[in-house]
């Protein structure tokens, strides 16, 4: 079975346009603004406040996917970029992704801790 995509071509796209750098910007915002909102179940899903988590977590680029939901009429074709958190002890916290339409602009975000 030839698969319809080029693997290649998504290297190039990560780099041109530095979608984990863009995502782990993202993500920061979303830990502020989680912290801000509500700094005790902060502390509870991420075990440490906010500088401890920014400062001395680990943030491991996981994934890019193209993916087509057929939910939608017409479908709506998108990107997803994950990053996982990891605590200091390298254990795992959590997934952080954001949803990008194909211009490359962020339409939903979300993390599962």
């Amino acid at each position: 079975m030839k698969v319809p995509i080029n693997f290649l071509e998504i290297e190039d796209f990560k780099v041109e346009f530095k979608c984990f750098d863009i995502t782990k910007k993202a993500l920061v915002q979303f830990l502020e603004n989680a912290y801000q909102d509500n700094s005790k179940n902060f502390i509870e899903d991420y075990y440490n406040d906010l500088h401890v988590v920014l400062n001395d977590y680990k943030f491991e680029n996981e994934s890019i996917s193209f993916s087509r939901s057929y939910s939608y009429n017409p479908p709506l074709d998108y990107i997803t970029i994950s990053i996982r958190i990891y605590d200091m002890e390298d254990i795992y916290v959590g997934e952080y992704r954001a949803f990008y339409d194909l211009e490359f602009k962020m339409f939903d975000d979300k993390i599962r801790v």
